[in-house]
């Protein structure tokens, strides 16, 4: 309805958990009080891994890594990358679990970077990933220092080899812009700026994982 923000993830995150060979079990949603995301990671106790979205950061509303903290252990909580640096990481009732922050983006590049690998690993495809490209990039790019960086791109072939073109949106929020994007430019955290024509790792989105060469 009017003001309010609209779902994505839902939808999104079950089809990557398909995609990886995973049998997504939605639970239903939690509302915003302590009591409830209990609830909701008590109906998730037959999964073999609970990917929570949202909940994790530090507002008054975020309960998702006090309840993890509380019923069970958190492992870690916060990562240098963006976007996605909330991110939780621990074990509810001998289950692994990993929250995602709440930002749409912040999700999906959380799911490919963490849960992806944690997938394959325990499905018996330990050491898999999705394949990584030497791309030339095509235009500059400034990401903040001390962070490890996902640029979301697209990956052309030019003249035998691949060119990545950052997209413009690269706000955590704008999924028009991460459905447009083919690759993730993984920028490293002690780079701040990189200039056009300069080599770059892509992961690609676009292909399937596969065992790592």
């Amino acid at each position: 309805g009017p003001g309010q923000v609209a779902d994505v993830v839902s939808s999104a995150l079950p089809a990557a958990v398909a995609v990886a060979g995973g049998e997504p079990l939605l639970i239903r949603r939690a509302i915003d009080t302590e009591e409830d995301v209990r609830r909701a990671l008590h109906d998730a106790r037959d999964a073999d891994l609970v990917v929570t979205v949202g909940g994790v950061s530090m507002g008054e509303y975020d309960f998702v890594r006090r309840v993890i903290e509380t019923r069970g252990e958190l492992d870690f909580w916060r990562v240098a990358m963006r976007p996605g640096k909330p991110l939780a990481v621990g074990r509810v009732d001998g289950i692994p679990v990993v929250g995602l922050p709440g930002n749409p983006v912040s999700a999906l590049v959380g799911f490919e970077v963490y849960v992806l690998p944690a997938i394959l690993a325990m499905s018996g495809r330990a050491g898999w990933r999705r394949p990584r490209r030497r791309c030339t990039l095509a235009a500059d790019v400034s990401t903040p220092a001390g962070l490890r960086t996902f640029v979301r791109a697209v990956a052309t072939a030019s003249g035998g080899g691949i060119e990545v073109t950052p997209l413009p949106g690269q706000g955590s929020h704008q999924m028009r812009w991460m459905a447009a994007a083919n690759a993730l430019i993984d920028v490293a955290e002690d780079i701040a700026e990189i200039r056009a024509g300069q080599a770059v790792e892509a992961i690609m989105l676009d292909h399937p994982p596969g065992p790592s060469p």
